[in-house]
């Protein structure tokens, strides 16, 4: 029961943006129950340290090895586009530097790029729809001023 009442605050300190009470919460948790999968993974989401990050959820990935959810996670943390600098020699050296785009940053575009595919797809299904409906239309049109209009459908004599 304490546990469930400690994450539920962890949760809502994370979602404020409470990442240090979040992250102190959840250290107390994880002290007392170093099984609890959940707790790893918001402490993950309480960190704004990738090394720490991902360390956190490979936690995680070792109560809960098959869970695919967290191996994408940590798979686009480890990723080269995701690389963060830390700890930089100068200020000098960071305002020179050229930092990767964020993680959500790069998913963000990806959905975009999908959202954008399947819209065109769609628009382009439409387009093809409409244009064989317009030939049924002048189809079915012509038999109308067909001389032989004992051919047509019998809903379009007159």
């Amino acid at each position: 029961m304490k546990q469930e009442v400690t994450l539920k605050a962890a949760r809502k300190a994370i979602r404020k943006g409470r990442l240090e009470e979040a992250g102190a919460l959840l250290t107390a948790l994880i002290r007392e129950s170093p099984d609890c999968l959940e707790a790893w993974i918001l402490a993950s989401q309480a960190v704004e340290e990738p090394d720490r990050k991902i360390e956190y959820l490979r936690e995680a990935l070792r109560f809960n090895p098959g869970n695919s959810l967290l191996h994408s996670h940590l798979d686009m943390l480890e990723s080269p586009v995701s690389i963060h600098f830390s700890n930089p020699s100068s200020a000098a050296e960071t305002a020179t530097r050229s930092h990767a785009p964020h993680p959500l940053e790069v998913r963000v575009l990806k959905l975009q790029l999908v959202l954008f595919l399947i819209l065109g797809i769609g628009a382009a299904w439409v387009a093809m729809k409409h244009i064989e409906l317009r030939r049924e239309v002048n189809a079915l049109a012509s038999y109308r001023t067909s001389p032989d209009v004992d051919k047509a459908p019998s809903f379009l004599r007159h």
